[in-house]
């Protein structure tokens, strides 16, 4: 079977019994493509400092939520986010990715992991768990739940510049976060019924440009 093959296999399996999440039926695939990738990505995804930072509730991690952020943080990282806004589907381009990633021979695992690394390692040890929750002006302070929005946009900004970032104080981070949640555009992609190839490809470069410091 190819991998496409497998994977609609597995989709249609999905519609009987217990409904897997996204994430759990593509692990299901990547086990069958390539089970050392398997077992790095899962890896990243229970790193001590990265779980910390998303704090996502015992439930999302159940269903393999935390395998599904950090795939999206490599895919991310990776592509020309406008790529984005020609398809109908991210569940299924992530899928796609995944597959592209784990039968290629030139994937750099090492320095794809040493970046994950780096960028959770700061992201909790100087926001904690607030890295990628709304601040509330009125009230002062980071609040609410994990936001998907802000992990795309802090995330991979914070990545691409992680050797600026890591020359930051906590409290020159946390301004320029503030700042970051000050930004009417990015704000006006984060609300709840922009498309996500749209909201995608427009505030990951203003992460980027944000965390740059310039």
């Amino acid at each position: 079977f190819t991998s496409s093959v497998k994977f609609e296999l597995f989709q249609r399996l999905n519609t009987l019994g217990s409904k897997l999440s996204d994430q759990e039926v593509r692990n299901c695939l990547l086990v069958m493509i390539n089970k050392p990738f398997y077992e790095w990505l899962r890896n990243l995804a229970k790193y001590q400092n990265f779980i910390d930072a998303i704090a996502i509730p015992d439930s999302l991690q159940e269903q393999q939520y935390n395998m599904e952020l950090a795939l999206r943080f490599i895919m991310l990282r990776d592509i020309d986010v406008a790529a984005i806004k020609t398809t109908q589907d991210l569940g299924a381009f992530i899928t796609e990715k995944m597959i592209e990633y784990a039968s290629s021979t030139t994937f750099n695992k090492c320095k794809e992991e040493a970046i994950f690394k780096r960028t959770f390692d700061y992201l909790y040890t100087n926001m904690n768990e607030y890295s990628f929750k709304k601040y509330n002006s009125t009230k002062g302070r980071f609040e609410g739940k994990f936001l998907l929005s802000a992990f795309e946009s802090v995330a991979i900004g914070v990545s691409k510049n992680i050797d600026i970032v890591e020359t930051k104080t906590d409290s020159e981070f946390e301004a320029k976060l503030i700042d970051h949640w000050s930004n009417p555009d990015f704000i006006a992609k984060t609300g709840s019924g922009v498309n996500v190839t749209s909201r995608v490809p427009s505030i990951i470069p203003i992460g980027i440009s944000t965390f740059s410091f310039v």
